[in-house]
């Protein structure tokens, strides 16, 4: 009998990933926000190296290239750095596109301030009988959360633990570069036995946004006052926004308004 035939042993090449698609993985080992703080080192082993371009390793480090330089490179730049090498040009740019969204994200959703309400004493209610449904009910009874962010606030309006009644979530987000003023107050209640303290931001309306409002909390966000249709409030008092915390939030707005102008 003939011996039976050899399996001829075929070898598979696996694809290689995308330099873009490693670099992408790659962000998720490292805080955007401190990109600008790289050394030259750090911007040759978070930026160079998982793209494959070592070889330009040398160059970077003649160059100083730091991440805040980095950041500011223009393709004419990376010409000027890597001459006649087309690839790695477009390489380095679309990277340097990616990795410039990622950190204007980054600074964009920094958080500021978290809090929720109900907080605070018997100041922070409209009146002491929802004082008291908080107190003792509060487990089937609606909270919102805030956040600011260095870009702008986000209201959520969540439903209750229990949710009998199906109601929905509700969520808003009001940007900086639409903030017309913000005003600090601390007001007394309860007969002056107490005070509220608490920030109104104006904003410009949003079309979508009056059918919304209304499921939400009057003193935390309403419509604009004396029938102003173009402007929108968020009335938002709370304990813990000191002067601190106020100030933080105007220096953001202040930003926020010079790269919108």
């Amino acid at each position: 009998m003939s011996a039976p035939p050899k399996r001829m042993k075929v070898k598979v090449k696996r694809k290689q990933k995308d330099p873009l698609d490693v670099l992408q993985e790659s962000f998720a080992n490292f805080d955007t926000e401190v990109v600008e703080a790289w050394t030259v080192v750090d911007v040759v082993e978070n930026f160079l190296s998982p793209l494959g371009l070592e070889k330009l390793r040398h160059l970077f480090m003649q160059q100083k290239i730091t991440g805040h330089v980095l950041l500011t490179l223009t393709k004419s730049d990376l010409q000027e750095l890597s001459p006649g090498v087309v690839g790695d040009i477009v390489l380095i740019d679309q990277s340097l596109n990616l990795l410039k969204r990622r950190v204007r994200k980054a600074n964009r959703e920094r958080l500021v301030w978290f809090g929720r309400w109900p907080d605070g004493g018997c100041a922070y209610y409209d009146s002491c009988g929802q004082c008291m449904a908080y107190t003792l009910f509060g487990w089937c009874l609606s909270t919102i959360e805030y956040k600011f962010t260095t870009g702008g606030i986000f209201v959520k309006n969540k439903p209750p633990q229990c949710n009998c009644c199906c109601k929905p979530m509700f969520s808003d987000h009001s940007d900086y570069r639409f903030m017309k003023d913000i005003e600090a107050y601390r007001r007394p209640t309860c007969l002056c036995a107490c005070y509220r303290q608490g920030l109104v931001l104006k904003f410009d309306a949003k079309d979508d946004r009056d059918a919304d409002i209304e499921s939400m909390k009057p003193q935390i966000c309403c419509a604009g006052k004396g029938g102003d249709t173009s402007t929108h409030f968020i009335d938002l008092a709370h304990p813990q926004l000191t002067n601190d915390v106020t100030q933080t939030i105007k220096e953001n707005w202040q930003k926020a308004r010079l790269v919108s102008d």
